[in-house]
């Protein structure tokens, strides 16, 4: 069944509405602006799906005029689009890491193309010594970005 234009939007598509206007270099009283204007509404939150579509089209069309790339996951392999499926479909349950800390370590990470989910694996067991991503705990992932920043920071 095709998706109602006035349906809500999912958490993937109100990141998404944020994600675009950094990639384009736009601050945050710009990007509200822009929204206002295309859609009429204040808040990503009031938005239908077809503003939505609406506020995508401008986006790709200012990507576009500017020569601006799209944002890694949507070039990703399609393995790394497949991780990003799954830790979508967790979703945030108590005593596991979120969903947003998952991602973010994944970004920090940078991972290699293809089996991106055997090299997360791996370098979980080797920072916080978890075996799996699935296992992973707040406290853990918490101490995982610690670790990256760290890294990054001395590198």
């Amino acid at each position: 069944m095709p998706r109602r234009m006035d349906s809500p939007l999912t958490r993937a598509e109100l990141a998404r509405l944020h994600i675009w206007p950094r990639e384009l270099g736009l601050d945050e009283d710009l990007r509200r602006d822009v929204q206002r204007e295309v859609t009429g509404r204040e808040s990503c939150r009031d938005m239908t799906y077809r503003d939505y579509l609406r506020l995508a089209r401008h986006y790709s069309e200012l990507r576009r005029r500017l020569g601006v790339q799209e944002s890694r996951i949507h070039r990703a392999s399609p393995s790394l689009r497949a991780l990003y499926a799954k830790i979508e479909r967790r979703g945030d349950r108590p005593g596991l890491a979120t969903v947003a800390q998952l991602k973010k370590i994944v970004r920090m990470l940078s991972l290699p193309k293809g089996g991106e989910e055997k090299f997360l694996n791996r370098a979980l067991r080797a920072y916080v010594g978890v075996v799996r991503w699935q296992w992973l705990d707040r406290r853990h992932a918490y101490d995982m970005i610690e670790a990256l920043k760290a890294r990054r920071k001395a590198g």
